[in-house]
């Protein structure tokens, strides 16, 4: 009789739905044995048990359960990666929600607020479209001259890290107060010319980049635990440094030397992606770690939906935006460096030296590139 008056005091909860939020559940701090235990309970099919798991990237994660069962994305969960997504989503639709989140942000400013400065008073109209800028770029010179800079320019930067590109937009604004101060610009110039002059946001861009390239050395192997990485060991973030660089002197390459066919314009090449074709097998156990280190380092953004190519799907690595100033290249996506299979190999292995080698695999000037995504 006691038993059952508890009972029907003890509040149920078969009626309720339970959430969990688990935050940093990234190799190697968890380590892949203790992600394929939780797997079995966070991976679990539940109508009312949801787990909401933030990662660093797609390649810090085990997607394995404790059965050794392979977890089926849309089957055992839905992947959402905010580096694919914002590389997949129209220009105008990744400019809107930057911009939504930067507003607010001048209007909590105790100078700028009450003065009607919106983002494009702050940066500017973006006067040229990408291949007016890669024109530009083959002038001899222009690439000193050339300035990134203005709206467009600043949210196409965008690719994965959206607290980057609130500490950059701070960097800008700190600029633009200072004008302010010393009476170097007022709400009525906005129509004119913005409040960071062209050659500051140029300067500010490039050096973000030039810091991420910088930070790249520091990079350590994740496919390692944490104990068996050497301190101070510097050899892998500087293979990766290698690895930016080398794309950076193909595509450059690309730009100067080769005009993309696939567009009546008949514009210089812009290749700003990898596409890998004939994928048969996986990548040798001694370049593995590399390329899970371009992804989840966000060097290299991939696009889950591939490409066909002679009816075969191949994958898309496209630069993260923020490199594209420092490496005086375009932010379109409508070309890219084709690599065989061997090649992607070849370059993960020897960057430098394969990106030397890279003119003289090319059969000549003009080559018409394989088509790719028009914006």
């Amino acid at each position: 009789m006691f038993a059952t008056q508890i009972q029907q005091h003890v509040p149920t909860t078969q009626s309720k739905y339970f959430y969990f939020f688990l935050d940093d559940y990234s190799k190697p701090l968890v380590r892949p044995t203790t992600q394929r235990i939780l797997n079995s309970i966070v991976f679990r099919r539940s109508a009312k048990l949801v787990f909401k798991v933030a990662t660093e990237s797609t390649e810090s994660i085990e997607l394995v359960g404790l059965n050794e069962k392979v977890l089926e994305q849309e089957d055992d969960f839905v992947l959402l990666d905010s580096g694919t997504v914002s590389i997949q989503r129209k220009r105008r639709d990744n400019e809107e929600t930057l911009l939504n989140i930067l507003q607010p942000r001048i209007e909590r400013d105790s100078l700028l607020h009450n003065r009607h400065i919106t983002v494009e008073s702050v940066l500017g109209k973006t006067p040229y479209d990408n291949t007016e800028l890669a024109r530009q770029l083959r002038v001899e010179g222009a690439k000193q001259r050339s300035h990134y800079h203005a709206v467009r320019v600043f949210c196409d930067l965008w690719t994965s890290n959206t607290r980057e590109m609130i500490s950059l937009f701070s960097d800008l604004v700190a600029v633009g107060r200072s004008r302010i101060e010393h009476e170097d610009w007022t709400g009525a110039d906005a129509l004119v010319k913005p409040l960071v002059r062209p050659e500051d946001q140029d300067r500010l861009l490039r050096n973000a980049g030039a810091r991420y390239r910088d930070l790249l050395v520091s990079a350590t192997d994740p496919t390692k635990s944490l104990h068996e990485i050497p301190q101070g060991d510097r050899s892998y973030g500087e293979h990766l440094q290698k690895i930016a660089d080398g794309f950076q002197e193909i595509a450059d390459y690309e730009l100067q030397h080769k005009n993309s066919k696939n567009s009546p314009q008949n514009p210089p090449k812009q290749a700003r992606k990898i596409e890998i074709t004939d994928v048969s097998r996986s990548l040798p156990d001694e370049l593995w770690p590399f390329y899970v280190g371009m992804i989840r380092y966000g060097l290299f953004i991939r696009d889950s939906r591939g490409k066909s190519v002679r009816g075969k799907a191949v994958p898309r690595l496209f630069l993260r935006g923020i490199l594209i100033p420092y490496y005086t290249l375009t932010f379109s996506k409508r070309d890219s460096v084709t690599m065989e299979w061997k090649q992607f190999c070849d370059f993960l292995r020897d960057p430098k030296g394969f990106a030397q080698k890279w003119p003289r695999q090319q059969p000549h000037a003009g080559q018409e590139d394989l088509p790719g995504v028009n914006t």
